[in-house]
């Protein structure tokens, strides 16, 4: 095993020196780009690089219950980057190398098309959506709240908004997967699909009028003030980690995978090539501490744990990515 984990990282290394020199993508999409273009070995690749975070920052008799966290974590992301035939990813503007098509939770998001329960639930939001844009409603309702009430339950909550909702950009990425792959479903997916991305556009909508109207409308009331506006930030670590305790990890391990994918996505992008793909910052931008934040504290709601406060987060990363990390391991 320790000869194959060897090979896989000298095999992972050299396609990260390659990489480098190439990469000409910004820092929003760094990571997809490197995940692109390390198809055959991006498991095994992104497995080394969280698995190497769970040695940095856990006490060894955690190291091994963090990298299963993660491994299982990788699964349950079902994740996938189309690529053409030459085996480049795929582009969803040409212009724009940055808006690869990209996909999280394919199995999920399909199933969840399907239902005739999501036509009503993506319904119910554009309704709410449109009251607040007609002046209706004179504050917008929160998502969060509404989709607990709508399911009568925080876990298929979580479910539909980490995966309908995981990429809320004017590209929608997720929805161009399933154009580009050329995903069908029954006689509900193609009218719920055209609706959740008409919903999408609205939100872009509400996002570029205002920011706090943005977090009033899609996060928890309790950590609005704390967390940009890239929702996936915050449902997607929760979803994972809500799964993985449900697959058996206890909440502590459950929490493990979920923080390592948001340290690595967030170390990894805060530079321009892929000089942190292995080592990390010794501090951090107040921007990357807010997303690093989102995740933290979606991670917390999915398996209902205590949230720390962001001031002190934040307060622990001013004084260096160690501290910082402790502090969310507490």
């Amino acid at each position: 095993m320790k000869k194959y984990i060897v090979l896989s990282l000298c095999v992972f290394l050299s396609i990260t020196a390659s990489a480098s020199i190439h990469n000409a993508a910004g820092r929003s999409n760094g990571l997809l780009r490197f995940i692109a273009e390390t198809e055959g070995v991006r498991d095994i690749a992104l497995n080394i690089v969280m698995s190497k975070r769970c040695e940095r920052y856990l006490p060894e008799a955690s190291i091994d219950a963090c990298q299963e966290s993660v491994t299982r974590m990788l699964r349950t992301l079902d994740y996938d980057i189309l690529l053409n035939p030459d085996s480049t990813p795929q582009l969803l503007h040409q212009d724009d190398p940055e808006s690869f098509v990209f996909v999280s939770f394919k199995t999920q998001l399909k199933n969840l098309l399907n239902g005739e329960d999501t036509k009503a639930y993506l319904e119910m939001i554009n309704m709410k959506l449109t009251r607040f844009m007609t002046g209706a409603d004179p504050v917008p309702a929160n998502l969060w709240t509404a989709s607990v009430e709508f399911y009568g339950s925080a876990k298929l909550a979580t479910t539909s908004l980490a995966t309908l909702f995981q990429d809320t950009s004017t590209n929608k990425l997720h929805i161009a997967w399933l154009d580009r792959s050329r995903t069908r479903g029954n006689q509900f997916f193609a009218e719920n699909k055209e609706l959740l991305s008409r919903i999408i556009d609205t939100v872009n909508f509400i996002m570029d009028t205002s920011d706090s109207r943005y977090r009033e409308l899609f996060y928890p009331p309790a950590i609005q003030g704390f967390i940009n506006r890239n929702i996936y930030h915050f449902y997607v670590p929760s979803y994972l980690s809500m799964k993985l305790h449900e697959q058996g990890m206890s909440k502590a391990e459950a929490l493990m995978g979920p923080l390592m994918l948001t340290l690595t996505y967030e170390f990894i992008t805060s530079a321009s090539d892929l000089r942190y793909v292995l080592n990390d910052p010794q501090k951090v931008s107040p921007q990357s501490r807010m997303d690093i934040f989102g995740g933290y504290a979606g991670g917390r709601l999915g398996v209902n744990r205590e949230i720390q406060k962001f001031a002190d987060v934040s307060a622990a990363f001013e004084k260096g990515t160690n501290e910082g990390v402790a502090l969310l391991l507490k």
